[in-house]
């Protein structure tokens, strides 16, 4: 596998593999802080920033559709609650700090959000580790969906050295 696929595959596997258990048996009414009022955008940068200051990633599950919190929880029956922790803080640590939202696509109750990392620098595979961190640069694709007038995450992917 290519490094530069790397980061596409964790960033789209990690949450999926995430333990959140006890925060998705909990409330997924949105009590993140979306609002029905709110942008794809603004929930999609809202999550973002939430997740980088996490404690843990039960902190996220409000955020997410139900169809992938279902999902995770099937997964985190098969997950160690060492190996989810350890993902959750991978996938901080590999995250850009700044993301730009290019476009917003939104059909009925489903939308595709386009997005750059601005001056993102691989933490894991940096310069000098590998020539894949000469990036053209960083781009990702966030899939939401309207579940009870709220926008939730249901999948996010980032692909660098495209």
């Amino acid at each position: 596998m290519r490094l530069s696929n790397f980061l596409a595959i964790a960033f789209s596997t990690i949450l999926t593999a995430s333990g959140l258990q006890a925060a998705c048996a909990q409330d997924n009414n949105g009590a993140a802080g979306s609002s029905s009022r709110a942008t794809p955008s603004q929930i999609y940068l809202n999550f973002h920033e939430k997740m980088l200051g996490a404690s843990s990633v039960e902190e996220l599950c409000p955020m997410f559709a139900a169809k992938r919190v279902e999902q995770i929880k099937s997964d985190e029956e098969k997950l160690p609650p060492e190996q989810t922790k350890a993902m959750f803080q991978f996938m901080q640590q590999v995250s850009p700090r700044k993301v730009r939202i290019l476009g917003e696509a939104v059909t009925n109750d489903t939308c595709t959000l386009t997005l750059d990392a601005p001056d993102y620098k691989d933490p894991i595979f940096g310069e000098s580790a590998s020539p894949v961190a000469t990036k053209k640069g960083t781009i990702g694709k966030v899939s939401m969906v309207r579940e009870d007038g709220q926008w939730k995450i249901e999948k996010e992917s980032w692909m660098s050295g495209h």
